[in-house]
This record gives C-alpha cells, structure tokens and sequence, in this order.
C-alpha cells in the first residue's frame, strides 16, 4: 500500500500540549475509523511549526479526505518512492536497488552525491501537489 508524508504548517506546533496533541490524535483516529477503507496512520513528527505525517493508503484522494474530516491543513503531500536508512547502505547492490539509485551507488559506479542531485532535479520522489509559499 502506498505511503504518503503530510506536511502540516501549524503556528508554534512544537509548543502544543500534550492533552492537545492527544485531542488531534482522537480527531485523527475517529475520522479513520470513519473512512471505510484501509487506511493507517503510522506516525507523526511534531517539528518547529510543522507536523509531518506518514500515511498508508490506496489513493491520495482518500489522504485529502481524512484531513478534511479532520480539520487538518495539508500543505505539501508526497508519495514515499523509497526508504532508506542505515542498512541500505550495504543492500543496494545484493537486490537490484543499486540499479535504480537507491544504494551507496548505482549501477554506472555514481556515488551517493550523484544520487541526490538527480533527486533534487527530479528524481524519485513524485510530489502529488506544490508546497503552499509561506
């Protein structure tokens, strides 16, 4: 199932409460019980004055519709194309990853900077609408 990061801008976010965070939890968690169709909420991160969400399901429609139910501004939605951490590192080349820019270095012997510059110039990561200026 797809993942999708949420980028919520939310003024002094990182100084909310913890009762408040839990009332957007169960504002959260209604409205996903409500969708009727697969759809998890993994996790978020609080940060600044921003939340980032990671979301699983089928369609970014039903994405917009949760956050719409739920009050929650969206203000830059992405599919998630690949994760990497630490142990990618040493994956890429046994699998395939490698090949497709996911490793240490891909398969033309291109190190990790190369990488990301293909990703800043539109590489892997399909942006699903434009991040509002702010």
């Amino acid at each position: 199932m797809p993942q999708f990061i949420i980028e919520r801008n939310i003024d002094g976010a990182s100084n909310l409460t913890p009762q408040e965070l839990a009332d957007i939890a169960t504002t959260s968690n209604e409205v996903v019980a409500g969708l009727g169709v697969p759809y998890t909420w993994v996790k978020s991160y609080v940060a600044g004055d921003k939340i980032y969400c990671i979301h699983e399901t089928d369609d970014v429609e039903t994405v917009r519709e949760h956050a719409r139910r739920g009050g929650f501004p969206v203000d830059s939605l992405v599919v998630v194309a690949a994760e990497i951490g630490p142990r990618t590192a040493g994956a890429g080349a046994a699998d395939g990853r490698a090949a497709r820019g996911h490793g240490a270095g891909d398969a033309a012997g291109r190190g990790a900077g190369d990488v990301f510059r293909r990703a800043q110039t539109g590489g892997r990561a399909h942006r699903v609408d434009a991040r509002v200026a702010g």
